[in-house]
């Protein structure tokens, strides 16, 4: 019954499955280059993180205080190669 209607559903609306192909391969292709890059996150406690002259940390903040570290292989800002 389900291959039926996909059947129907294809053969139906030839321009809306193409251009829904297009962007499911477009985003399959996005993620397998994204999993290629590895990305490393440094988390830093609030504890340790003082803004501007204030004396108070920021110890009570709901933001999770994140760094990213540079890739070593490639400078992602300037578009350059090591």
């Amino acid at each position: 019954m389900f291959g039926r209607i996909l059947k129907k559903d294809i053969s139906g609306n030839k321009v809306i499955t193409a251009t829904l192909s297009l962007f499911i391969l477009l985003a399959a292709m996005l993620v397998s280059g994204a999993l290629n890059i590895m990305i490393t996150m440094l988390g830093i406690n609030g504890a340790s993180i003082y803004l501007g002259n204030n004396e108070d940390s920021e110890t009570g903040s709901i933001i999770e205080n994140s760094f990213v570290i540079q890739n070593k292989d490639f400078d992602f800002l300037l578009n350059l190669r090591a």
